[in-house]
């Protein structure tokens, strides 16, 4: 509808058709926002920058904040490993205990097998936990400050015991 709009108020006599109702509106860019008397001058004056600052976020640690940067970045870091390595082995033609055994030489030293194990367990369990959280929002409770920062502590919890068992843990 959206696309039809804009498209409809690049001709005259859809422009005037429009214009009586709550669909037409004039487009205003931020050049002409800001050419407009005293937008930059009392911006200046209340010390504002003119376009929001991520110093905000630096000097205000919020640990909600922090954990929502954290569920992005574990998925950042999840997604390239994860279909990297599956890319690998679609294109390596091996089954999958040679394809495992491709990585043997990770196992020779046994802290970087464990450290290996847990840099790719925790932002696992991290980014699963952090999704049930999620899912709770989604259900439409846990809103409070006083709940958020409990249920976000908890998954950073679960999620280092979480990846921390899962490195350790070494099949019989």
């Amino acid at each position: 509808m959206a696309s039809l709009v804009r498209i409809g108020a690049k001709f005259p006599v859809m422009r005037s058709a429009l214009r009586g109702t709550s669909l037409y509106r004039p487009i205003i860019t931020a050049v002409a926002c800001q050419n407009s008397e005293g937008y930059v001058s009392r911006n200046k004056k209340m010390g504002r920058p003119l376009s929001p600052s991520l110093k905000l976020l630096v000097d205000n640690p919020e640990p909600v904040w922090m954990l929502s940067i954290g569920h992005r970045a574990s998925a950042l870091i999840l997604t390239p490993v994860i279909a990297t390595t599956t890319m690998e082995y679609m294109i390596s033609g091996k089954k999958f205990p040679e394809f495992l055994n491709s990585f043997e030489w990770l196992t020779s030293n046994a802290a970087l097998w464990t450290s290996f194990k847990f840099m790719m367990a925790f932002p696992f369990a991290y980014h699963c936990f952090n999704g049930f959280r999620h899912l709770y929002w989604d259900s439409g409770r846990g809103f409070t400050i006083k709940f958020t920062k409990a249920a976000g502590f908890a998954v950073l919890g679960a999620a280092l015991v979480s990846g921390l068992g899962l490195a350790l843990y070494t099949p019989a």
